[in-house]
């Protein structure tokens, strides 16, 4: 996955780009392209030279054309939008038509590649791409296209912006490796909640494998059951302890609960807790109420239950 940024424009480059500073979308696009074929690029805004250059053109160029493999989305006539309604930047394009060949390079079942394809698009490019046009601002919390930004030379700096743009762009390509890997295990992951969820003996489901983001899946679940679940069980793999944690209404905040754990229980810890609920190994309840600890998977259903029956409190 060789990414190389040159100061000099020869037969080696096979892409272009704008020049210095630079910013997420370009970087990503980049890192994308990489997982298919090793990347020279040359940053320019000559139009003489974007002209006449066979090879990919992205983030400059005024012309989105995939079969010439132009993906710029600057011009005034250009609207293609992600499925949420976000306007596309060269990131998003470059994804829409080669994200599942980059995919297809990982471990991955090849009926689950659109969707994790989709899922990385909903996930990573619809928010780069409203960022770099203008439809999201960066916020109090540093957002990806913002540390990106960093690796831009300062003004008092005198180093090679080259150098600089490539750094950016491995990052990108590393972060974008673990999404994609984290988004084929989502996907896989669906059919084990899926199943957890049909077998729940109650308002809690048991998950032997201890899935992660499976409060989303649940909270995003189509089956009817999944509607009226609580809580959710699962075994820590490192203390052996059981979780039981509290299941979000739905996913656009997943620390949100459906039923909180009660308040007497909030806050406390092994001999305390056991003695407020009567479960022998119960050792921990966080004091915002979303998650407790039992030693054992009986005593962690027993707290499910117990929290079930108990009043709602806030």
């Amino acid at each position: 996955h060789e990414i190389k940024v040159v100061s000099e424009l020869t037969n080696e480059v096979n892409a272009l780009t704008h020049t210095h500073p630079h910013h997420a979308d370009e970087s990503f696009a980049t890192a994308i392209l990489s997982f298919l074929q090793p990347m020279t690029v040359y940053c320019t805004r000559d139009q003489q030279i974007i002209d006449r250059f066979p090879h990919f053109i992205y983030d400059i160029g005024g012309d989105y054309n995939h079969e010439q493999k132009h993906y710029d989305h600057h011009q005034f006539e250009f609207h293609e939008q992600h499925s949420d309604g976000h306007k596309m930047a060269a990131a998003g394009l470059i994804w829409r038509h080669y994200g599942e060949q980059v995919i297809a390079q990982f471990d991955c079942p090849a009926e689950l590649i659109p969707k994790v394809a989709a899922l990385v698009d909903g996930g990573l490019f619809s928010g780069l791409d409203a960022n770099d046009n203008g439809e999201l601002e960066d916020g109090p919390v540093l957002t990806l296209p913002a540390t990106l930004k960093f690796f831009n030379l300062n003004w008092d700096e005198d180093a090679d912006p080259a150098a600089a743009f490539a750094e950016m762009c491995q990052l990108a390509q590393q972060i974008l490796q673990r999404i994609i890997i984290g988004s084929i295990a989502y996907v896989k992951g669906q059919s084990f909640v899926d199943a957890a969820i049909t077998k729940a003996p109650g308002q809690y489901l048991i998950l032997y494998k201890n899935i992660t983001n499976w409060t989303r899946m649940v909270a995003e679940s189509p089956l009817p059951q999944a509607q009226d679940l609580l809580y959710g069980i699962t075994k820590d793999s490192a203390s052996g302890t059981w979780r039981v944690r509290a299941i979000p209404p739905d996913a656009s905040y997943l620390m949100a609960t459906r039923k909180k754990f009660p308040t007497a229980w909030r806050g406390l810890r092994d001999a305390e807790l056991a003695a407020v609920t009567g479960v022998e190994t119960a050792q921990f309840c966080h004091a915002a109420g979303f998650l407790a600890i039992a030693g054992t998977k009986a005593d962690a259903i027993k707290l499910a239950e117990l929290a079930i029956a108990a009043p709602n409190e806030k």
